[in-house]
């Protein structure tokens, strides 16, 4: 069996409710009728976020800033203290 991505949840869930897939998802996701959803225990994943700002955009000057801003906010909302 090789790999493949579906991106639609709908479609994915669909084959999991099949019995021909199995999937990683966002914590948010709901399950769906003949879909067992479990969650992992403690913090086994790492995710990785990009910041794009385009050469020729006002911007660009201010990737510093703009990365420290991003890495502010994210872990003000994401980052559990202790």
């Amino acid at each position: 069996m090789s790999p493949h991505r579906i991106g639609d949840l709908g479609v994915l869930c669909d084959l999991i409710a099949q019995g021909v897939g199995v999937a990683l998802a966002q914590g948010a996701a709901r399950a769906r009728e003949g879909v067992v959803m479990r969650r992992f225990t403690g913090d086994p994943l790492l995710g990785r976020h990009l910041l794009a700002v385009h050469r020729d955009s006002p911007l660009f000057g201010a990737r510093p800033l703009l990365l420290d801003l991003v890495r502010a906010a994210f872990e003000a909302r994401c980052v559990t203290p202790g």
